[in-house]
């Protein structure tokens, strides 16, 4: 007598697919300050999000805006200096690029309030990596809910 498991392995049967899960949350983080990004990803990778990042514009075009597998990317975060550093030609297109983001400005305390075309928000310095990361959850959570129907 076969056991049940060599006789689905013989017939060729498989087992059910896992359920699909949603794709979690896709950032793009445009810091030109490596240690700033690199642990503010990790803090979002720890958040349930999966952000992407680049030091400066032109290196944060060489992400597709959609990516086999993954969630289009919801909200962008691009600091003061990688975006005054930027070629006027790779900002926009790089905005351009991500149609469904949202983007947010990542500036000094002193900087003037600049909402409004092309920044959805403007946030300001200090802030610690956790406070930081929370309001850009909050803001993907935000981003995601205007796209995607409640089920």
């Amino acid at each position: 007598m076969m056991e049940q498991g060599m006789m689905t392995e013989s017939l060729g049967a498989r087992p059910a697919p896992a359920p699909s899960r949603p794709h979690a949350a896709h950032l793009l983080v445009v810091l030109s300050d490596d240690q700033l990004r690199v642990a503010l990803c990790a803090e979002l990778g720890e958040r349930g999000c999966d952000p992407s990042g680049a030091h400066d514009v032109s290196g944060a075009l060489a992400y597709p805006p959609l990516e086999p597998g993954k969630d289009a990317v919801r909200l962008i975060l691009i600091d003061e200096r990688a975006w005054a550093d930027a070629a006027a030609s790779d900002a926009e297109r790089l905005l351009a690029r991500h149609p469904v983001a949202e983007k947010w400005l990542l500036a000094s305390a002193w900087a003037s309030d600049q909402t409004g075309a092309p920044w959805r928000s403007v946030v300001h310095r200090p802030l610690t990596i956790d406070q930081l990361a929370q309001r850009l959850v909050q803001g993907v959570k935000a981003a995601r809910a205007k796209v995607e129907p409640v089920a």
